[in-house]
């Protein structure tokens, strides 16, 4: 199934292609981080600048490349938190 059938907001179009970019040169790297914040928009375009506000305090996520398909990613340590994302 393409991607942007998955997409439920076609103005989030933009927003993915430049998540996949960027995920993309960093593994190529080995190693990134990507703020939460930015990871988030994509999932959650309806949520409110205060929300998104909260998750950018929060963390990054932190992706290692495993080989030039695989990887893995952590959350930094932290407290749990709840955010209203709008959400379905």
């Amino acid at each position: 199934m393409p991607l942007f059938n998955c997409l439920k907001w076609p103005e989030m179009r933009a927003v993915a292609l430049d998540l996949i970019a960027r995920m993309q040169e960093g593994h190529a790297r080995g190693r990134f981080r990507i703020p939460a914040v930015d990871f988030l928009r994509v999932f959650a375009p309806g949520a409110s600048d205060e929300e998104l506000a909260k998750v950018a305090e929060r963390c990054d996520i932190n992706f290692t490349a495993a080989s030039s398909e695989v990887g893995s990613f952590t959350l930094e340590e932290g407290d749990r938190a709840v955010f209203d994302l709008r959400r379905e």
